[in-house]
């Protein structure tokens, strides 16, 4: 029995597909800088590839929140949202993210892929004759949850409203429709056509899922999003979200209609049995979304190198993907080629940006995703895109 995992593991290796885990110790207040280990060495790098874009892990208002509810609740929720997993914290969370999002009803998951997994399995059951049209581009906890739903689908081309349409159209006028899209694509960086997306559904009477993790907290009024940054917040049935991103915690959730939502909840498997998030994240989650609806010097900010990043690629000749987010992503032609620059980025730059390959990108579309945050220095960007420029020139 073991040769076929042996067998695998090889097949992954030649195929330049085999996942390597590289040990980074954060530094608390020196991000972007942190410890990398590896075989048995250590070294100070400069980290490109976090999520934790508005360095909200480092907030003290954060960490304070945190600190206060382990004091005082302990580390573990020690059940189930159904036993003793909901605290007065849990319901004042999933009370902030519904009124963030201007919806009736929050419910919170243990991260965002299971929100996604629990949502979406949850709609097959409950909608009769459902069927799903999801976006080609859409995140890998989409992809799972359809297929795991054992609804019929229908994938619709990325961003294409005429495609989209022409499925709605061949679709059975009976059948409970589920449109699942993104705002923010995260290899691409490109917006999901929200309002195209919208007109569609009010005319086919389908039900809206939007997929807003790389979102929240970065755009939008008070941190809602990209649909409420373009009015369109009301036109959404269901907004799924994170706090592991922009709200630099862990966990996941949904915004939506007080009966969509209490339906989820006695449904969904994943959401009823589970433990439920521990009480000092639900705190700093709390704290952290809080904080970012009254601020929005962390937004400018990101955006200022953000924009900064993208103008000095560009002036060496490394065009990044056109788009208008915080993503920056450039093709490194193949696996192969892609994994021998992120090495020398690591070994002679000190530079951690792991390069995306298949599955996470199709084939033929591998590339490294830059995500830059508002701790890192113009002196920082000049030294990443100096030292892009010479692997670029290297492996050319």
């Amino acid at each position: 029995m073991k040769k076929h995992f042996i067998t695998y593991l090889n097949k992954l290796k030649r195929e330049k597909r085999y996942r390597e885990f590289l040990e980074i110790q954060k530094q608390a207040g020196r991000y972007p800088k942190a410890i990398l280990k590896h075989k048995d060495k250590s070294k100070q790098v400069q980290v490109w590839s976090s999520t934790d874009n508005l360095s909200m892990g480092e907030n003290p208002l954060v960490l304070t929140a945190m600190k206060t509810s382990l004091a005082t609740h302990g580390a573990c929720s020690g059940g189930s949202r159904y036993l003793t997993g909901t605290s007065n914290l849990h319901v004042a969370l999933e009370r902030e993210v519904s009124s963030l999002h201007g919806k009736d009803y929050g419910l919170l998951f243990n991260s965002g892929y299971v929100a996604n997994l629990a949502t979406i399995s949850a709609l097959a059951k409950i909608l009769p004759d459902c069927i799903f049209f999801s976006d080609e581009n859409n995140h890998a906890s989409i992809i799972e949850a359809i297929k795991l739903s054992r609804a019929e689908k229908y994938i619709f081309k990325h961003n294409d409203p005429d495609h989209l349409k022409d499925l709605l159209k061949k679709s059975k006028s009976s059948s409970s429709k589920v449109i699942v899209f993104e705002s923010l694509y995260s290899t691409e960086g490109d917006f999901g056509i929200i309002k195209e997306i919208c007109e569609l559904a009010s005319h086919y009477n389908a039900l809206l899922f939007i997929d807003e993790v790389h979102a929240v907290g970065s755009y939008g009024r008070e941190g809602a999003g990209i649909a409420n940054m373009l009015n369109l917040a009301d036109k959404i049935d269901i907004v799924q979200g994170c706090f592991s991103k922009s709200y630099g915690v862990v966990g996941g959730y949904i915004a939506t209609d007080e009966i969509i939502g209490d339906c989820i909840r006695c449904v969904a498997s994943s959401f009823i049995f589970t433990t439920s998030l521990p009480p000092p994240i639900v705190a700093g989650s709390l704290a952290s979304v809080q904080y970012l609806r009254k601020s929005n010097i962390e937004r400018k900010k990101l955006m200022e190198n953000v924009a900064l990043t993208k103008k000095t690629l560009q002036e060496r000749g490394l065009e990044p993907f056109m788009n208008k987010s915080h993503i920056i992503s450039l093709k490194t032609g193949n696996a192969h080629k892609g994994k021998k620059m992120s090495r020398m980025l690591l070994e002679k730059y000190n530079i951690y940006l792991p390069a995306l390959n298949f599955p996470t990108v199709p084939y033929g579309s591998e590339r490294f995703r830059i995500l830059p945050s508002i701790k890192h220095t113009e002196e920082d960007i000049h030294y990443l895109v100096d030292s892009l420029e010479k692997c670029y020139v290297r492996f050319r």
